[in-house]
């Protein structure tokens, strides 16, 4: 079962989702934009060589039922927390 809200990295040439970064953890979206700062320089995402996106499932989930390893926060980076 997907979060309710999430983020996941995906490879644009085939628009395959690799992985599912859940956001439930977060309480304000000042959190959530630090976290995906993380994780876009964690995963190389702005390099236009690395073929990867960070999609948010606010603007484009993913179907249900997607078959993708979730990772919570605490468990990837330590989480941010916004001033």
């Amino acid at each position: 079962m997907l979060p309710a809200r999430y983020l996941y990295l995906v490879d644009i040439e085939t628009n395959q989702p690799l992985a599912i970064f859940s956001l439930e953890e977060f309480d304000r979206e000042g959190e959530v934009i630090l976290y995906e700062a993380q994780l876009r320089a964690q995963h190389n995402v702005d390099d236009a060589e690395s073929g990867l996106a960070l999609r948010d499932s606010l603007l484009d989930p993913l179907p249900e039922g997607t078959r993708v390893p979730v990772h919570r926060a605490s468990a990837t980076v330590p989480p941010p927390r916004a001033t």
